[in-house]
Parts: structure tokens; sequence; C-alpha cells
């Protein structure tokens, strides 16, 4: 009897890769600066050439499909974690299990899902408060939201091969052409038609599509693995994950509540002025939210990988760190909209600013509460990596809870608008998150509270310290031009890059030094 053929060697697993992370979060954030800059552009186009009751269906649209994900995200949720997982250990037959056992599962909660989403189409007018005419064109709009969303269920276990094998830069390419096939599209659309907010529905429809087929046929490629096999269904493993899952649902919802019920609340409470305001005022803070959460992605499989290594002193000092430069990283550019805020809407909304007279206000508040934002997401990966996301998904939901109790009480008892729902997302974030989301943080991660507590505060000084020099500077002369404006944001933005490097420890420094000289050695040669 002859000796059986030696395994083939296992790919090699999941380190933590200083250059790697960088590379994999700057590709990312190209792609997301282009679709801020077309977004930009398409909301100022469409404010000033369509009726406000037609902008409107972007918005209280685009909130209703966020809650979307609720539904889906027990289904899918889990995957990426307990492949890479698996994938750590070198277990391969899992793998093939965990692919096989949620396809089957997620290919009948599709067709259950699209029954429903049927009805809820047809019953629009019933969910949302829809100007006379505009119906059929709000539920097209929808229907466009939807199908992509849906697609996601059937391809997600074959599509998640790049984050095991942290091969962002492939997914940030993906990510690049959707970007820009949504762009000209749409551009094509509204140039070559005229303004239509149903053209960013399709629009963003096909570049979705076309992301999550390139995702698969990659995923599919670097880890094989990732495929249906007849007899590896395994009710065990479908337990576990909508186990996961269901409480990852927890954490979606209260991310849904802050992210979709504003525009809905006051689309029934209030008018489509302040439904716009609040759209356009959450520009800035949607996106910023959009390139964080993308960003960071990178550092979750490290953090699976380092949990599966059982090195709680590694696990801890890597989770202080990055939420040291995460601040470090994303709080400098916030500096210039919190200073010029006034400046930069009187510049872009130009005639309409009489229209939409809050959205300055609107802009600075909820800018305020964007490093709250980024602090938050660390600790997300952690008690992913952990498999303790039930307590984070609770105190978020508590959180959400309490900011969607508070909105109503501004915006329907007081009657304050928009910026009722801005206030209550930033009082309700700044008083419950340092109580119930960043002790748990440094529970899971196993590190000290004041040890936490050092870390937040090196990383938020530059910020703070360049936001007053900038608030005086304004008293003296404020910006009154695109130019000006430019020269003044980039010069705040370059001293709080300064103030970073200066607040920096020793090897934060030497990896500055290190990527810097790099940069500029290529870009000599």
């Amino acid at each position: 009897m002859s000796n059986p053929m030696p395994p083939t060697p296992p790919p090699t697993p999941i380190r933590v890769n200083k250059k790697l992370l960088l590379a994999n979060s700057i590709g990312t954030a190209v792609a997301h600066v282009l679709n801020i800059v077309a977004l930009i552009w398409v909301v100022q186009h469409l404010l000033s050439r369509i009726p406000a009751d037609e902008y409107e269906l972007l918005p209280i649209i685009s909130s209703l499909v966020i809650f979307l994900p609720i539904a889906i995200d027990t289904f899918t949720s889990g995957i990426a974690r307990f492949v890479t997982e698996a994938y750590v250990r070198k277990d391969f037959d899992r793998i093939v299990q965990i692919t096989s056992t949620m396809f089957i599962v997620n290919i009948v909660v599709m067709v259950v899902l699209l029954a429903i989403l049927s009805t809820l189409t047809w019953k629009l007018n019933y969910v949302l408060d829809i100007a006379p005419g505009r119906l059929g064109e709000a539920r097209l709009m929808f229907s466009l939201l939807l199908m992509s969303s849906v697609l996601y269920l059937p391809s997600t276990p074959f599509a998640v091969g790049m984050h095991v094998r942290q091969r962002f830069l492939v997914l940030s390419g993906i990510a690049l052409l959707g970007t820009l096939i949504r762009i000209i599209l749409l551009f094509s659309l509204i140039l070559g038609i005229g303004p239509d907010v149903l053209y960013v529905a399709i629009a963003n429809c096909a570049a979705n599509v076309f992301m999550q087929v390139g995702r698969v046929v990659c995923s599919m490629r670097m880890v094989p693995e990732l495929r249906v096999k007849l007899g590896s269904f395994r009710m065990s493993v479908a337990k576990q994950i909508l186990g996961f899952g269901a409480w990852s649902t927890v954490g979606r919802t209260a991310g849904a509540i802050r992210d979709g019920s504003d525009p809905i609340l006051l689309n029934h409470l209030t008018d489509a002025i302040q439904v716009n305001s609040f759209h356009v005022g959450s520009l800035i803070e949607r996106q910023f939210k959009a390139i964080l959460s993308k960003v960071a992605t990178p550092f979750e499989p490290v953090f699976t990988s380092l949990h599966v290594d059982d090195n709680d002193h590694r696990f801890g000092n890597a989770y202080l760190r990055v939420t040291r430069l995460i601040l470090w990283v994303t709080t400098p550019p916030i500096i210039p909209l919190l200073v010029y805020r006034n400046e930069l809407m009187g510049l872009y909304l130009k005639d309409a600013l009489h229209k939409y007279p809050t959205v300055p206000d609107l802009l600075g508040v909820l800018t305020l509460g964007m490093p709250i934002m980024a602090t938050n997401i660390p600790i997300w990966f952690v008690a992913r990596a952990r498999a303790r996301i039930a307590a984070y998904s609770t105190n978020g939901l508590i959180v959400e809870v309490s900011n969607l109790a508070l909105t109503l009480l501004l915006v329907y008892t007081l009657q304050i608008g928009a910026m009722g729902s801005a206030l209550g997302t930033f009082i309700s974030n700044v008083i419950l998150c340092p109580i119930l989301i960043w002790p748990l943080g440094c529970r899971l991660a196993s590190v000290r509270v004041r040890d936490h507590a050092s870390e937040m505060l090196l990383g938020l000084a530059p910020t703070t310290i360049i936001a007053a020099l900038g608030e005086y500077s304004r008293l003296i002369w404020a910006p009154h031009s695109w130019l000006t404006l430019g020269a003044s944001s980039v010069l705040l933005y370059a001293l709080s890059i300064a103030v970073v490097v200066a607040l920096m420890k020793p090897a934060d420094r030497n990896d500055f030094k290190k990527t810097m000289n790099k940069l500029v050695g290529r870009f000599r040669g």
C-alpha cells in the first residue's frame, strides 16, 4: 500500500504587519475620498435644482434601508470572524463547513426576506410620509437600494477571503473601481439627462453589485476552501455563527438607530427643510464614519489573531496603541470643520444657505462627537475578537435608545427640529460612552482604565490645542473665499500634525520617521 501524498503546506498565519496595515488603510481611504468629492458635488447640484420634497426622498429612503442590515447581520457578521479563526488554526475542513452551512442558511433567509421586502415596498407610503406624486419614484429607489443589500446574504460566505488573508489592498482596489463606476454613471445620468434623485440609487446599486461580485471572485481564489461541499452542512456551525450574529445584530440595531432614525423622525415630525438640513449638516459626519470604519477594518483580523495567540499583554498593548493612533489620524481633519464651519457652508450652499440656515451649527455639533465615535471602533474589534459582543451590543443599544428618547424630547416636545436630532446624538454619546463603552473595552482587552484614559488624553491633546488656537485666529481674521479657506484649513491641519509628532511616544515617532523617509525616497526615486 503506497503512502499518501503529504498535504500541501498551509498558508502563513496572520501576523501583525505595520506596513501592510498602513497600505491597507491608505488604499481604502483613497476610494472614500473620491466618493466624498463626488457626493459633495451631487448634493450641492441637486439641492439647487430640484424641489425640496423630491430631494427629501434621498435621506429618508436611505435611512430606511440602513435598517435592512439588521435582518441580514445575524446571518453574515460571524462568518469572517470564525473563518479567520479557523484559518489561523489551519483548520481548513472547518472553513468548508462554515461556507457550506451558511450558504444554505442564507439562501433560505434570502427567499423569506424578499417576500417581506416586496410587501414593504408596496406599502411604503404607510412607513414614510411621502409627498403626493412621489410614491412611484420612492418605491423604485427603495427597490434599487434593497437589491444590492439582499445580494450580501448568499454571497458573503464566499467573500471573506481578503479579510482572512489581510489582502485589504485588493479589497480597496475593488472599492476604488466600484467608486469610479458609481461616479461615472452618476455624472453621466445627471449631466446627460438631467437632475433627478433617482439616479443616485441607480448608480449606487450598480456599483455595489459590481463590488460584491469582485469580492467573491477574488476571495475564492485566495482561500480555495471557501466553497460548498455536499455533506459539509453542520447544524452546530450554524448555531455558533447565528448565536454570534444575533448579538452582532443587537449592535447593528444600535448603529441603525443612530444612523437611520433621525431623518425618519424628522420626516414625520417636521418638514422637508428640516430633513434636508440634517442630511446636509450630517454629510461629513456620515462619510467620516464610513471612512473610519473601512480604514480601521484591517486591524480586526489582527486582533483575532492576537486572541488566538492567547497573549493578553500583547493584545492589551495593541488595543491601547490602536486607540491612540486612531485619534491621531482622525481628529486633525475635523479641526478646520469646527473652526470654519460657517465659512465652509456659506461657500458651499451659496444662496441656498438662507433656506437651510441651521446647517453650519448642525455640522459643528455633529463634528464634536466624531472623536467619541473613533474610540468606539477598536472596542468593537476587541469584542468581536474575544467573541464577547453581547456586552458591547447591549451597552451600545442602551446608548442609542437613550439617544432616540432624547431626540424625541428635543424634536417633538421642544420643537427645535434638526438641531434637536444633532443634540440628542451628541449629548447621549458624551455622557454614556465613557460610562458604558470605554470601561467595557478595558475589561475585554485586559488593560487598566487609567492607562486607557492616558491614551485618550494623549490622542485628543493635539485637537484641543489647535482647535483653541484656530478659534482665536478666526476672531482676528476669517477666510471669505475657497482659496483662503483652503489655505487656512491646510495650515491648521499642518499644525495639528506637528503637535501630534511632538507628543508621540518614541516607538510611534520611529514608525512615523520610517514611513516619511520611505515616502520621500520613493518620491525622489
